[in-house]
């Protein structure tokens, strides 16, 4: 019985850290176990981590919790029969909290964004997966430079941008260049007045970011749909702070950019 429960023990660690120490009738132990596991997890999208890092800390905290497992074992003084029916059960859990962990991380603390278009470039290339903290502005609002995930003013989809203008900034257009409190950014030659309201004013006229709304731009202005066409977006269609990638895929080459995993930004 001790060798099928260390079988066990070990297959239920692999799967879901934790569920072990509750097939054991470790509760209180597996269900921190657990909670640590969820922690180590939301880190692999949030925290500013190489991909060799956040490997090395998993293998280490799985190293952990297989050898909590197998120690469990041996200390107890009886060895309590363990039926096929209890030891299936116990593999479903796993099974079942291997996606769910996923899952419950992506619906209540990050989002995934994958990247199309060049848009971001070179901030942000086609084929890199995007963390983004749907936590990040619960208290505080966005703020220029950062790169925002935020639901399209005209159509049903979710645009990734940076945030150019802040409510209140001062915009201009000065010989068709786009102007942010006096200061020209640089737009790669691409016409500003593409943004319409904008073209509506006189050339020398400033206009004002509204209170409550954002003002964002594609790094690679010259292919970017940004607030240039649509205008301002207003702060409540964000869904949250790009913080990283955490995967990055050559979709071309075919290949894995290793270097740009756990870049932040």
């Amino acid at each position: 019985m001790k060798r099928g429960k260390s079988i066990h023990a070990i297959i239920l660690s692999f799967l879901t850290p934790g569920i072990a120490q509750i097939y054991l009738k470790a509760y209180l132990k597996g269900l921190s176990l657990f909670i640590l596991y969820l922690f180590i997890l939301s880190s692999i999208y949030l925290l500013p981590l190489s991909a060799a890092s956040l490997l090395m800390i998993y293998i280490i905290f799985l190293s952990a919790v297989l050898y909590d497992a197998l120690l469990t074992i041996t200390r107890q003084n009886h060895m309590t029969s363990t039926s096929i029916k209890r030891g299936l059960l116990y593999l479903m859990l796993a099974l079942l909290l291997l996606p769910g962990s996923h899952l419950l991380i992506r619906s209540t603390l990050v989002l995934n964004c994958r990247i199309h278009q060049e848009s971001m470039s070179t901030a942000l290339r086609p084929g890199d997966h995007v963390a983004v903290n749907r936590l990040s502005y619960m208290r505080g609002k966005p703020e220029s430079g950062e790169i925002v995930l935020f639901k399209h003013p005209q159509m049903n989809r979710l645009f990734i941008k940076r945030v150019a203008g802040v409510g209140k900034d001062r915009i201009m257009i000065e010989n068709g260049h786009y102007i942010l409190n006096g200061i020209r950014l640089e737009d790669n030659g691409r016409d500003a007045c593409a943004f319409l309201d904008l073209c509506r004013q006189s050339a020398d006229k400033e206009i004002v970011i509204p209170e409550g709304h954002l003002f964002v731009l594609g790094d690679n202005q010259f292919q970017s749909n940004d607030s240039r066409d649509f205008g301002p977006i207003k702060v409540g269609t964000i869904k949250g702070k790009a913080i990283k990638i955490f995967w990055s895929f050559d979709i071309i080459n075919n290949k894995i950019r290793w270097q740009r995993i756990g870049r932040v930004l």
